[in-house]
């Protein structure tokens, strides 16, 4: 039923609950999974010092993500985007051919509004395909 799953990962637990669920559905249907992480584009110099940091870190969780899912028997493919990040997981499930979106809910942190929006949300309304929020 679904050959591609796209599933976000930004580092909440939110995240990670759906990282678990995207590689039991892609377990069951032998889906490959594309785990993606969206960093905030930063230009000025400041902000570039933390823009950095958080490739790191999402690079680290990436790594982290795509060995839980082959400890699963699961294909996964890591991708770490620049950009607002309810754009950038729609182009990526579009350009890798997904046929789902798993996303968690919102993170209830002022921080996390902030950084990520309300990505679910856009997902959710502008997306072509299913979604599963997972919370």
């Amino acid at each position: 039923m679904y050959s591609c799953i796209l599933v976000g990962l930004d580092g909440s637990k939110e995240s990670w609950k759906a990282l678990d669920q995207a590689i039991a559905i892609g377990k069951n249907f032998k889906s490959k999974l594309i785990v993606a992480s969206v960093i905030p584009f930063a230009s000025d110099a400041p902000v570039r010092k933390e823009f950095m940091a958080l490739r790191r870190k999402f690079s680290r969780e990436l790594e982290k993500a795509i060995s839980m899912a082959k400890k699963k028997r699961v294909s996964a493919k890591p991708l770490l985007l620049d950009g607002e990040a309810g754009e950038e997981l729609l182009d990526a499930a579009v350009k890798n051919k997904c046929d789902l979106i798993v996303v968690g809910r919102e993170r209830s942190t002022v921080y996390g509004r902030l950084l990520f929006g309300r990505v679910s949300y856009y997902v959710v309304e502008r997306a072509k395909i299913p979604v599963l929020v997972v919370k």
